[in-house]
């Protein structure tokens, strides 16, 4: 598959759960959320991603709300993720 049809085709929305291991503190803790794709205005060549959920702390029982923002630019059939 190339890189343009992978990044047609992560254009929607999309669910994700992560696990994620904390090798020094020894714990395993967990994020869930959504995501979506979306084609930039201003340039097709570029996705523009954006994430929010909720990552589930083991040890201290904590919730904490997140999001974080990429954009996916699409240039010479390799997709680089800002």
């Amino acid at each position: 598959m190339s890189a343009k049809e992978i990044f047609d085709n992560l254009v929607g929305s999309w669910s994700f759960e992560r696990r994620i291991y904390d090798k020094k503190a020894q714990t395993l803790d967990s994020a869930k959320g959504d995501a979506s794709f979306v084609v930039s205005k201003e340039d097709i060549n570029k996705l523009l991603y954006q994430e929010k959920g909720v990552l589930f702390l083991s040890k201290s029982s904590k919730q904490i709300n997140f999001k974080r923002k990429y954009v996916y630019h699409l240039k010479n059939d390799a997709i680089h993720i800002f």
